[in-house]
């Protein structure tokens, strides 16, 4: 009964027009306003229930019934129709027609920071298949939903595409269709609209991508202006300019930075092909190799600073430092080996191995160079092969020698078409042209002959006869020899022991120099019999087929005076047949005289 009259009396006083309604108060200042009873020392019976219910209402409340609040004491979950729901106080929300919550500590993020969250449990984020969006000053700023992630200012601006993510300032921003790209970093893949399966790191990484696909750019502005397919970048600018250059790629700071519409390169260091424009089919790992070349297409180079300043050489090959650094336009070279071919600027086809070899070769072709500093200083020459340490070492423009072995034809600088094989194996002076020297440290010392071995040779076997060309076509001035016996009758033929020979064994000759004051003597000085090996010390030789012809015309001299002779005996032998005829006449006539005599008397 009390329950029914203090409804009534509460009915009517806020049925009251302009009328409000106390609770332990006399001056109520809402139309409901309830006091406590001590408000400093409280009852635990002191408050107001508002209706609790287990679950919401299967039928929906309806507009009248908009903001009314109820407490729920059972969490809803998932499985139910209401979905996730805490226990709290709930207000009917007509115009979303759903129960919202108003308990903020124990469901709202506050933006002030949130306490006594439960990991698992609490989260930011829909319970429904609704993107999350995140904006910043009422622009864009981050969505997040089955197909696509963005986060960042502005990022995502313009997106439909699937399987995209972009995190960073404007990240994707004009991508409409363009699916399965990932872009971290402001601006990054900023410009993309239908491209699709690239990978942006970086800031302004594929920043100029519009259409293109399959590119990978990590790095400041990696690939920023590029427009084409299947491109690595990786380090910082990167591949910067390239437009429509394809299947590039560039791992390092600046590597490929220049590149335009060069395809197929490959560079990995520092600056490696920095400056490349259109150049294909390149190769430069290390520090800055290849880091000039423009156009210049199927080089590799192996190495820091490696064909460093080539721009529109083609084919050549360099590995190790400095190697074939100022090439230009040489192509079809290679060089192995720190600095070898440093100098090279274009020179073609020549091959480099080891150190400093063929260092300052500049304009000379086809030059082959094996060994630490073989053909170091040769600039011009070309048509050389130098196998060994300092192999033609100082070599500069002469063309066609052959060196094999350490030293060799290390003193040859300018003569032409010159063989040494065999270690230190040389020529006496640098101009020499058309000797060959064969054997340890053999020197020819004049043009157009061979010395094989050196002073310490004592023996030189061959299994056939040596034959001497002597075609008559080949010479001119052609004259009868003068010197015959009495040339032969002033040498002197002496026997000796080689100071070489370790068994002191007896030999015979003659001696180069009382051989040449002979052919002086007889006004022949000068004749190719007697060579000297041009050194300092001049050591001699003699050619002794050459006294062959005196000896043969020494035998025809013997030969015409043994004629004389027999012609003298002969002449003599008649004479005294004459004599012994003559005598047998007279023997006859005086026997017959004294026969006569005798019958005289």
């Amino acid at each position: 009964m009390k329950k029914i009259l203090f409804s009534s009396l509460l009915f009517a006083a806020l049925s009251a027009t302009n009328a409000q309604v106390g609770i332990n108060t006399d001056s109520p200042q809402a139309i409901l306003d309830i006091t406590g009873k001590n408000i400093t020392d409280p009852s635990n019976m002191d408050g107001l229930l508002i209706p609790r219910i287990n679950t919401f209402p299967t039928l929906n409340p309806t507009v009248s019934q908009n903001s009314m609040l109820v407490y729920l004491t059972v969490a809803t979950t998932s499985g139910s129709q209401f979905g996730v729901n805490p226990p709290g106080f709930y207000y009917w929300n007509f115009s979303e027609l759903k129960w919202v919550a108003i308990e903020a500590g124990r469901s709202d993020w506050s933006i002030n920071g949130n306490r006594g969250t439960l990991d698992g449990t609490n989260f930011l984020g829909t319970v429904d298949n609704v993107p999350l969006n995140i904006r910043f000053n009422n622009e864009k700023a981050g969505r997040i939903d089955a197909e696509r992630t963005f986060y960042g200012y502005r990022s995502g601006n313009s997106n439909y595409g699937e399987m995209n993510v972009g995190v960073g300032n404007e990240a994707l921003y004009n991508n409409t269709t363009g699916a399965n790209n990932t872009a971290i970093g402001s601006r990054a893949l900023m410009s993309s609209t239908t491209s699709s399966a690239n990978t942006a790191l970086g800031f302004e990484s594929l920043y100029s991508d519009i259409i293109s696909g399959e590119n990978v750019a990590v790095g400041y502005q990696a690939l920023r202006n590029n427009t084409t397919d299947s491109n690595t970048a990786v380090g910082y600018r990167s591949l910067f300019e390239n437009t429509t250059g394809n299947s590039n790629t560039a791992v390092g700071r600046e590597a490929l930075r220049n590149t335009i519409g060069g395809n197929s390169n490959t560079a990995v260091g520092r600056e490696a092909l920095q400056l490349n424009t259109t150049g294909g089919n390149n190769t430069a790992s290390g520090v800055q190799a290849l880091r000039n070349n423009l156009t210049g297409n199927d080089n590799v180079g192996i190495g820091p600073y490696s064909l460093y300043n080539n721009t529109i050489g083609s084919g050549n090959v360099a590995s190790g430092i400095n190697s074939l650094y100022q090439n230009v336009s040489g192509e079809g070279n290679t060089s192995i080996g720190k600095e070898s071919m440093y100098n090279n600027r274009i020179g073609n086809s020549n091959v480099a191995l080891g150190f400093a070899s063929l260092y300052d070769n500049t304009n000379g072709n086809e030059n082959v160079a094996i060994g630490t500093e073989a053909s170091r200083d040769n600039s011009s020459g070309s048509r050389n092969v130098a196998i060994g340490h300092d192999a033609s070492r100082v070599n500069t423009t002469g063309n066609g020698n052959v060196a094999v072995g350490n030293f060799a034809l290390l003193t040859n600088a300018t003569g032409n078409n010159n063989t040494a094989l065999g270690n230190a194996a040389d020529v006496s002076t640098p101009d020499i042209t058309n000797a060959t020297a064969l054997g340890n440290g053999a020197k020819v010392g004049v043009s157009n002959k061979v010395r094989i071995g050196n002073q310490d040779v004592t023996s030189i076997e061959v299994q056939v006869g040596l034959s001497i060309a002597s075609d008559r076509r080949f010479k001119e001035n052609i004259v009868p020899i003068s010197l015959g016996l009495d040339f032969i009758d002033q040498l002197t033929p002496v026997e000796y022991v080689k100071k070489n020979d370790a068994e002191k064994r007896k030999e015979w000759g003659l001696i180069a120099q009382d051989l040449k004051q002979v052919l002086k003597d007889n006004h022949y000085e000068g004749a190719a019999i007697i060579s000297s090996d041009r050194s300092k010390e001049e050591y001699l030789s003699i050619r002794y087929d050459d006294l062959l012809a005196p000896i043969i015309k020494s035998i025809q001299e013997l030969n015409a005076r043994s004629r004389q002779t027999e012609l003298l005996l002969k002449k003599v032998t008649d004479q005294q047949q004459v004599i012994k005829e003559l005598t047998s006449r007279v023997e006859d006539l005086e026997r017959k005289w004294s026969e006569g005599m005798t019958k005289t008397k």
